[in-house]
């Protein structure tokens, strides 16, 4: 693969997601990140893709790295609480959801996930 294509790979792979093919997207993602282990969107992308498959822990190592490589990935954050909630793991969620509104106060979905997982954890 060439260095130079990394994004177009990277693109095919979210392609692949959309169209509900989430394990060859995974296997497109698995090979960008062997080719650059540094990108954070591949990273990010597998981790949707895995959630998407209900593989929540692993979307979560993926969110994790995605994160570890660029601090200020909203989308990251945002959807690692989403995971972490589908896991029933409230506190976490929440931490991540807040995360997403220091960053931006006008996300409205992140504010309506926040509320689901605070009312979910009251309930526990």
């Amino acid at each position: 693969l060439n260095p130079d294509y990394i994004k177009t790979y990277n693109n095919r792979g979210i392609i692949y997601g959309e169209l509900g093919q989430y394990q060859r997207a995974i296997e497109i993602f698995n090979t960008v990140i062997r080719q650059q282990p540094d990108y954070a969107y591949a990273y990010y992308n597998r981790g949707f893709a895995y959630a998407r498959l209900d593989q929540h822990e692993k979307a979560i190592d993926d969110f994790d790295r995605a994160i570890s490589l660029k601090s200020d990935y909203m989308k990251a954050y945002y959807n690692r609480g989403i995971a972490y909630a589908k896991l029933g793991r409230y506190q976490q969620a929440i931490k991540d959801f807040q995360t997403v509104i220091r960053m931006r106060p006008d996300d409205e979905n992140a504010r309506q996930a926040l509320r689901l997982a605070l009312e979910k954890q009251r309930r526990e």
